[in-house]
C-alpha cells in the first residue's frame, strides 16, 4: 500500500503532561507520517526535552517567537514538505490505524474523519463534530452545503486531513479554524466524509483557548462570523449557518468553557 506523505504538524505550549501520549499514539501506528512538525510556541516546561527523547529522523522543531495559534499553525506549514497536511493538538492523541486509513483515500483534496471526545473516563462517540453519513462531495462548496446545519460543527483542524496545495490560514489568535476551514474546502474539488473514529479529542479544562478572556472570544469571533457572512452572502445555507452562530454565541455571553 503507497501511504500518503503526510506532514504533521503539532502546536507545543506547556504541554509536558500530554505530549508523550500524543506521539506516542503517532508512532504506534504501522504507517508514520512523512514528517512531524513541532511549533513551540514559547513552552517554558518540559514539553521539548521529552520531544526530543523520542528517536525519530524526520522530526523539526520550530521555535515560535510568539504564543499566537493562527501564527504558529502558518510557521508549521511553511516548512510543511508532505503533500497532505494534518494538525495534531498536543493535549491529544490518534488511532492506531490512522495513517494507514488515511492513505486509502489518495487523491481527494479533503479528507474528513470523526473523532471521539475524551471527558475525563468518558469516551463521547456521539457529539457534534460527526458528519452523520459516510460520502463524497464533487466540490468544497456541495460539501459546504451540507456541513452547515445547526447541529454539526465542522470548524476544526483535527478531523481533517487536507492536500497541501496553497493553504491559507488567517492569522487569528482564536477561531482560526473557524475562520479558515470555509475557504479551505470551498476550493477544493473533492472531499470525503469517512465513517471512521481516528482522533480522540481531549476536553482539557486548561488547554489554551479556555485561558482566553471572553473579550478575546467575542472579539474574533464577531471578526469570524463578519468575514464568513460577507464571504459566503450569495450561498444562503452556509450564510445562515454563521448568522445562527453569532446569535448563539452571544446569547451565551461567550463563556469560558467550550460548550460540546
Amino acid at each position: 500500500m503507497r501511504s500518503l506523505q503526510i506532514s504533521v504538524i503539532i502546536l507545543v505550549h506547556n504541554n509536558e503532561t500530554t505530549i508523550r501520549k500524543c506521539l506516542e499514539s503517532i508512532f504506534a501506528n504501522k504507517i508514520l507520517p512523512y514528517e512531524i512538525i513541532i511549533v513551540d510556541n514559547l513552552s517554558t516546561d518540559n514539553s521539548i526535552s521529552i520531544i526530543q527523547s523520542f528517536s525519530y529522523e524526520h522530526f523539526k522543531i520550530i521555535h515560535s517567537k510568539k504564543n499566537h495559534i493562527g501564527y504558529a499553525r502558518n510557521i508549521g506549514l511553511k516548512y510543511a514538505k508532505g503533500n497532505y497536511v494534518m494538525f495534531i493538538d498536543a493535549d491529544d492523541y490518534v488511532d492506531v490505524h490512522l495513517f494507514e486509513t488515511l492513505s486509502l483515500y489518495q487523491g481527494y483534496d479533503v479528507i474528513r474523519f470523526a473523532p471521539v471526545l475524551v471527558d475525563k473516563d468518558l469516551f463521547l462517540y456521539d457529539n457534534k463534530f460527526i458528519y452523520p453519513l459516510e460520502c463524497s462531495f464533487k466540490n468544497g462548496y456541495e460539501a459546504l452545503k451540507k456541513f452547515s446545519v445547526p447541529e454539526l460543527r465542522y470548524g476544526v483542524f483535527w478531523i481533517y486531513c487536507f492536500k497541501n496545495h496553497d493553504l491559507k490560514i488567517r492569522n487569528f489568535k482564536i477561531y482560526e479554524d473557524t475562520v479558515s476551514i470555509p475557504d479551505i474546502i470551498s476550493k477544493a474539488k473533492s472531499v470525503i466524509c469517512l465513517d471512521y473514529y481516528g482522533y480522540y479529542h481531549v476536553i482539557n479544562e486548561l488547554g489554551y483557548t479556555h485561558q482566553i478572556s471572553k473579550e478575546e472570544k467575542e472579539k474574533y469571533f464577531k471578526k469570524t462570523c463578519r468575514y464568513l457572512i460577507k464571504k459566503y452572502h450569495n450561498h444562503k445555507d452556509i450564510r445562515l449557518y454563521y448568522e445562527y452562530h453569532w446569535n448563539r454565541k452571544k446569547k451565551g455571553h461567550f463563556k469560558k468553557t467550550v460548550n460540546y
